[in-house]
């Protein structure tokens, strides 16, 4: 059985006589036909395998992003959990995820902290001492190597406060690109202790 010079199956006919003329012209005009429904057959089973590959498949994803979900919520715990205040920054320096206590430390609103420039959050004249610390994490330091510092923090009321600042870099999970770590401390009274201790 032929479709287009490409075999497609072999059938053998036992007879008890000899095959005469008419009933071979009778298997001649069969064999395209047989020939025809074979390959559609082969097509629908082939496109039913590909159905069932593509729904294991699209079940295998939907279980990855839920495992996926799962473990950012677990993520999302811990931050939240912490005692400090945790930011995590995108490539751009901005927020992209807070837990409360930053917020609180930072005084920020029901908005929140997300989408804001960490630069925003220090004095002015601190600026230049983040912006060189973010520039050494982003270039020079090992993904586990944190860097810190203190700085003097902005609220929303201009009320300032001093708080120690830790920046290492997250690596680079799901194409999120570059991200960092950014905990911080309000030192305030650590500094008040400082000074009673001074004088």
């Amino acid at each position: 059985v032929l479709r287009n010079e490409r075999l497609l199956a072999v059938v053998e006919l036992a007879a008890c006589r000899p095959i005469v003329d008419r009933e071979q012209a009778l298997l001649d005009e069969v064999l395209p036909t047989l020939a025809t429904t074979l390959e559609i057959l082969e097509r629908s089973s082939r496109t039913a395998r590909l159905l069932e590959r593509s729904q294991e498949q699209a079940t295998e994803l939907e279980r990855q992003q839920a495992a996926l979900r799962d473990t950012e919520a677990w993520y999302r715990v811990i931050i939240e959990s912490a005692p400090d205040g945790i930011l995590v920054l995108d490539g751009q320096g901005q927020v992209s995820l807070a837990n409360s206590q930053a917020e609180v430390m930072f005084g920020a609103g029901q908005a929140g902290l997300e989408r804001q420039a960490l630069d925003q959050l220090v004095a002015p004249d601190q600026r230049p001492i983040l912006a060189s610390l973010l520039e050494k994490v982003a270039q020079g330091a090992a993904a586990e190597q944190v860097l810190s510092t203190e700085l003097i923090g902005v609220r929303p009321d201009g009320a300032t406060f001093p708080f120690e600042i830790g920046l290492s870099r997250l690596p680079d999970l799901g194409g999120r690109g570059a991200s960092l770590c950014a905990a911080q401390r309000d030192i305030s009274q650590r500094r008040l202790q400082g000074q009673a201790i001074q004088e």
